[in-house]
């Protein structure tokens, strides 16, 4: 196992950068957690559709949507 003492040392740097887009001038932090589950929603519908030849899915998947992806 890796110890601490194997890692190269680290340079650690700190350059805060005004949001010009809103009246705070804040950033976001807590989307990064969430922002990856819609995408891996829709691999899944089409990882599952894949032998149905679905070969591609966006969007929502309403029963409406999943229809038109094994329809072609």
């Amino acid at each position: 196992m890796p110890r601490a003492d194997d890692l190269p040392s680290l340079d650690v740097s700190y350059l805060p950068t005004r949001c010009t887009t809103n009246p705070l001038g804040v950033k976001g932090a807590a989307e990064a957690s969430v922002v990856g589950a819609p995408a891996a929603l829709a691999n899944a519908v089409v990882d599952a559709l894949w032998p149905y030849g679905a070969r591609h899915f966006d969007g929502a998947a309403t029963p409406e949507r999943i229809w038109k992806a094994l329809q072609g």
